[in-house]
């Protein structure tokens, strides 16, 4: 079994945080990754009444000019074929 050097282990560390922040800017605008004004978002349109998060346009990053919240639905609003029918 090969054993990581820690040096290796910094450098995997350090990409996978480098991963994980490119991921976030792609599907997720910068005024989100502070949890505390997405709450206050969230609670200003409708949380916890309505509970899904959705996007108005689906090649934009999730974000409060991109996003509304619905209700749930059992269907996944999608009629026949949705998730749950």
């Amino acid at each position: 079994m090969n054993e990581l050097t820690q040096l290796d282990e910094e450098r995997l560390t350090f990409r996978h945080r480098k991963l994980r922040l490119m991921v976030r800017e792609r599907y997720l605008d910068h005024v989100w990754l502070n949890y505390d004004v997405f709450k206050a978002w969230a609670m200003e349109n409708g949380y916890p009444e309505l509970r899904n998060l959705r996007q108005k346009d689906k090649t934009k990053p999730f974000g409060p000019k991109n996003c509304f919240m619905a209700r749930a639905s059992l269907n996944g609003a999608k009629g026949k074929g949705g998730r749950f029918s």
